[in-house]
């Protein structure tokens, strides 16, 4: 996997919103080239392996599928869902779903309602807790998990311009110095931008863009692995 995304690759690999962190960065190899004058030029090797490499090499690696729903720009988060994966032993963990109430006077954008079906009047929504309760409860999850030095990758399906936008959206924005991202949770991988790169992967298939990580990983296709 060459497409995961850590805090220290370049801002292109990471969402808008990602803030700097106090992660190392991997350093860069080089190797010279002539130009057409005849002077040596140096340029950087191709990366041959994923930044979480080592990671996964030494199994210490819990996989995070993410899914936020919002009531749009100007609402916020409506619920927040986790499913972990462990890759190493190939089974699935907890899971983590909840709803969220947005802030007196959000407002609701009713494209959002329509193509999640969540609804400000839903019992759901009255009865949820606030984001600043249902993060905590998140860290709790991550943390529960990651017990033991394990490091966490989220995955979210089209989740660099959303899910984790919105993520990095809460922490470094709108509660600043109030929520903070997850620990030790220093990856994150787009499936959905991972297949782009691989037209001949099965998971190309008509409508799958449409679908989220659950859907795509229990896609019925036998010779698909994690690599």
């Amino acid at each position: 996997m060459n497409d995961f995304s850590s805090s220290s690759e370049s801002e292109t690999d990471v969402p808008i919103a990602a803030p700097p962190t106090n992660h190392d960065t991997p350093p860069t190899t080089t190797e010279a080239s002539p130009t057409a004058s005849g002077n040596q030029q140096t340029k950087p090797l191709r990366r041959t392996h994923s930044v979480a490499h080592q990671d996964f090499h030494a199994k210490n690696i819990v996989l995070f599928n993410v899914d936020l729903e919002t009531g749009g720009n100007l609402c916020g988060p409506v619920q927040i869902s986790a499913a972990a994966f462990d890759p190493q032993k190939n089974v699935s963990l907890a899971e983590f779903d909840s709803y969220v109430k947005p802030a007196d006077g959000a407002e609701w954008n009713q494209h959002t309602i329509n193509v999640h079906g969540i609804e400000p009047s839903q019992q759901r929504i009255k009865d949820a807790s606030k984001i600043e309760d249902v993060w905590r409860d998140l860290l709790e999850y991550f943390e529960r998990l990651l017990e033991g030095g394990k490091k966490g990758i989220i995955l979210a399906w089209g989740g660099k311009a959303c899910d984790v936008e919105w993520m990095f959206r809460i922490t470094e924005e709108t509660h600043l110095g109030i929520l903070k991202m997850p620990d030790n949770v220093p990856y994150f991988c787009d499936p959905r931008h991972v297949i782009h790169h691989h037209k001949k992967c099965e998971l190309q298939v008509e409508g799958m863009l449409g679908l989220g990580c659950a859907e795509v990983w229990n896609t019925n296709i036998p010779s698909v692995q994690m690599r």
